[in-house]
């Protein structure tokens, strides 16, 4: 298992404690010696050492502060990259109670991973937002939901559409992230069991999730240089847009031809379904006669390649 997927299952795992109060399915994650940190965060500054102390940390951080709200928003906005220091990503969460404004902050997550396990979990807010946070808990604590509150049942209707929205948005960047790194099966950790991609250009459409982690082998075998940087993502009902750049480098030859080790940079955009607040379909647009001609190769060459792989997969 690759450590991006090991912090995709973690993160995966901790929206599930969070909504089911069991925070039993954290700990097989986490080995025996991790250590959770966060600083610059007001009330949720800690110094957790050892996995049940992590476990523990967790589930009382979220009763003294993330329970005190009707809904609870979380949203990455860049990342997950992997550093040298470990994976990192920029996100945001939004605490909502009726009758009050939002409390919204930011921060910066780093997650250690050696031998499938979390071993280091390093968080400190942005800016002023821990010191504003405390601020808020303190002006409001009466009109909060109680300390110690279990998970609200009340949805605010009104607020479900950004939460739906923050999620949506949140596993097309996932899986953005992980295919810039190659991580085929990363990516697809954020999608459905029926999932398909169809890649307008090639003509060629996947038939379901394994045959979906065949496609991607060939293409990356062919691009195992391969970055995605997105400018912008929107959501609308149970759809996403998204948009930025690519770069592809060109070492192997599942195109049917030589490789020739050049790197086509060019614009994309790509639309995504979700059902069951996974990713069900992905609909990829790129320019094919551009891709070719940075690359250096036909694009009829590579159209009589499509052609010969839509009639086989027919």
């Amino acid at each position: 298992m690759s450590d991006l997927k090991a912090f995709y299952e973690y993160a995966q795992a901790f929206e599930l404690a969070y909504l089911s109060d069991d925070w039993s399915v954290i700990r097989p994650l986490l080995a025996d010696e991790a250590h959770h940190v966060v600083t610059n965060g007001g009330p949720h500054d800690c110094d957790d050492q050892g996995a049940d102390a992590v476990v523990a940390g967790f589930r009382e951080a979220v009763r003294v502060y993330d329970h005190r709200f009707d809904l609870r928003i979380p949203e990455v906005l860049e990342g997950p990259r992997t550093t040298d220091d470990g994976i990192w990503m920029k996100f945001s969460l939004t605490g909502a109670r009726e009758g009050l404004p939002d409390l919204r902050v930011e921060g910066e997550h780093l997650v250690r991973v050696a031998d499938g396990k979390i071993v280091a979990i390093e968080e400190r807010l942005l800016n002023d937002d821990g010191a504003r946070a405390a601020d808020y808990l303190n002006r409001h604590d009466a009109e909060l939901r109680p300390l110690g509150s279990n998970v609200s049942s009340q949805r605010l209707p009104e607020r479900q559409r950004d939460l739906d929205s923050a999620i949506m948005k949140t596993l097309v960047r996932l899986y953005g992230a992980a295919q810039s790194e190659v991580d085929v099966e990363a990516a697809l950790t954020t999608c459905h069991p029926d999932f398909v991609c169809e890649t307008v250009c090639f003509g060629v459409a996947t038939r379901d999730k394994a045959d979906t982690l065949a496609q991607f082998g060939l293409f990356f075998d062919t691009f195992p240089e391969y970055v995605v940087s997105i400018n912008a993502v929107i959501a609308e009902g149970e759809h996403v847009a998204c948009w930025g750049s690519q770069s592809m480098t060109m070492r192997g030859g599942g195109l049917g031809m030589a490789p020739t080790g050049r790197t086509a940079r060019q614009p994309f955009s790509c639309v995504f379904e979700f059902r069951d607040s996974q990713i069900v379909r992905e609909i990829y647009f790129f320019d094919l006669a551009d891709m070719c001609s940075q690359l250096g190769i036909e694009v009829t060459e590579v159209q009589a390649t499509l052609s010969l792989l839509r009639s086989a997969a027919a």
